[in-house]
């Protein structure tokens, strides 16, 4: 019995442990990404990703055909990242994800509601209008994410 409660408690503070360097804010970043569109070099996909120094912790992105879903291999294409805000909390990261799952692949536009649009709303949602990287703009020339008069 001693044996069991010792690996419990062993158990419970590598999870405590692991748990709190997941919500550490401190060196967990929100980037916007925008990289080329496979095989369509005038247009660009539009994703987020939350990193924790070199690591990819959690990443999203919105696709025509299939909605939201954690951005395949984030890392291995060639893009720009630029990083939204320094110390995002887990609870942000957590709107920024609820924002992107609600997004039907049915609802897709390629001018009006498009990855580049949906990435815009999700930083918009969890954190304001402060820290707007320009690429969560300008992607695309601006096709969805440009302010309608």
């Amino acid at each position: 019995m001693k044996k069991y409660l010792l690996v419990l408690n062993f158990m419970t503070l590598i999870s405590a442990t692991m748990a709190s360097d997941m919500t550490s804010s401190d060196d967990v970043c929100l980037l916007s990404c925008a990289r080329p569109l496979a095989g369509k070099a005038y247009f660009e996909h539009c994703y987020v990703m939350l990193t924790k120094g070199d690591q990819v912790l959690d990443s999203r992105g919105y696709f025509g055909d299939v909605g939201s879903i954690r951005e395949p291999a984030p890392g291995l294409f060639q893009g720009k990242c630029e990083e939204v805000k320094r110390r995002v909390t887990m609870r942000e990261w957590q709107k920024v994800t609820e924002t992107f799952d609600k997004q039907k692949a049915s609802d897709y536009s390629a001018t009006s509601h498009n990855c580049c649009s949906v990435t815009l709303e999700a930083i918009l949602e969890a954190l304001g209008e402060k820290g707007i990287p320009d690429n969560a703009i300008s992607a695309n020339s601006g096709i969805g994410t440009r302010k309608k008069c």
